[in-house]
C-alpha cells in the first residue's frame, strides 16, 4: 500500500489531477458525478511491528529517493539497474498490499469499489522472511499516458489453473496507470508470460530483468491499456503441469489461449 511519505510528497507536488477511478471505471457520488478528492487517500492494512520494519528496510528505504525524483519529472530521467530494480520492488509491494483482502481505503466510497485479490491471495511471506522474489511474480513498466485507447495487444491470463491431479492454483493481476508510467503486476506461478511490449523493447520487467540503465520517458508513450489482459479459468490437459514445459502465455489470435495444453472452463475480458 502507499506509504505516508509518498502520499505527502504527491500532495506537495500538487493536488490530484484526476477524479477517482477503480478498475478503469469512475468512482461516483450519490448524484452520479465522479468524485474529485482534494488529497490522496490512505489505504490501511494491519501489520505487526517486525513485518512493518522489514517492509520498510527491504522496499521503502532503497526506493524512496528515486521514487521522489521520478515522480517530480513524470517518470523521466536516467536511473541505474539497481535503482530500477528497487523501484520495481517498491511497486510490487504497493500493488500486492493494495489487493490484500484486509486492506481498507480511508474513504468509504473508495473502499466499496476497491479491487482486492479474490479466492486465495498471493503468497506474501517472501516480503518479510528474506526470501527472494518468486519466479512467478512479474512487474512490467512502460511509458504510459492516462489517455483511453483500445488495446493493441491481448494476452490471455488465467484466474486459476487446475492441474490433472486436481490441484488448483490462483493467478493474480493488478494494474495502475498514471501520466508517464503504467505498472502491471501479475502473479503467475509456474507459467511464464511473454509481454508483447518487452518483445518490442517498449517495456521493462523490473523484478527479474531490469535494464542496465535507462530513461523510461525515451520509450514510446502508450495508453495505459495498450495491452489487454483477458482472463480465463482452465484445466491443464494430461501430461502438462505448472512449472513444466508449458509454452509461455502471450499474444494470440486464437481462443482459447494455448489450446494444445488446456481446456478453458470460462473466460471474461477485463
Amino acid at each position: 500500500m502507499y506509504p505516508q511519505w509518498y502520499l505527502r510528497f504527491l500532495d506537495e507536488v500538487g493536488p490530484p489531477p484526476l477524479g477517482w477511478s477503480s478498475n478503469g471505471e469512475p468512482v461516483r457520488n450519490r448524484e452520479g458525478k465522479q468524485i474529485h478528492g482534494k488529497a490522496r487517500q490512505r489505504v490501511l492494512l494491519p501489520a505487526c511491528e517486525p513485518c512493518n520494519n522489514e517492509l520498510d528496510r527491504r522496499f521503502e528505504k532503497p526506493a524512496k529517493d528515486a521514487i521522489k525524483r521520478l515522480v517530480a519529472t513524470h517518470w523521466s530521467g536516467i536511473e541505474s539497474q539497481a535503482t530500477w530494480q528497487a523501484v520495481g520492488l517498491w511497486w510490487a509491494k504497493v500493488l500486492l498490499l493494495l489487493g490484500h483482502p484486509l486492506a481498507r481505503h480511508e474513504h468509504p466510497r473508495l473502499d466499496e469499489v476497491a479491487v482486492r485479490y479474490e479466492s486465495e491471495p498471493p503468497d506474501y511471506r517472501w516480503m518479510v522472511d528474506g526470501s527472494p522474489v518468486p519466479e512467478g511474480l512479474s512487474l512490467w513498466v512502460f511509458n504510459g499516458t492516462i489517455e483511453e485507447v483500445s488495446p493493441a495487444y491481448s494476452v490471455p491470463v488465467p484466474r486459476w489453473v487446475r492441474e490433472p491431479d486436481g490441484v488448483t492454483t490462483d493467478f493474480h493481476f493488478m494494474m495502475l496507470g498514471t501520466e508517464g508510467l503504467c505498472v502491471t503486476l501479475i502473479s503467475h506461478p509456474g507459467w511464464a508470460i511473454e509481454h508483447p511490449l518487452v518483445v518490442r523493447n517498449e517495456a521493462w520487467e523490473l523484478l527479474h530483468a531490469p535494464p542496465e540503465s535507462g530513461d523510461l520517458s525515451t520509450m514510446p508513450r502508450l495508453g495505459s491499456k495498450a495491452v489487454g489482459w483477458p482472463t480465463f479459468a482452465g484445466a491443464l490437459k494430461d501430461g502438462y503441469r505448472l512449472g513444466g514445459d508449458l509454452p509461455p502465455l502471450g499474444t494470440t489470435e486464437h481462443w482459447p489461449a494455448s489450446p494444445e495444453v488446456l481446456s478453458v472452463m470460462a473466460s471474461t475480458y477485463l
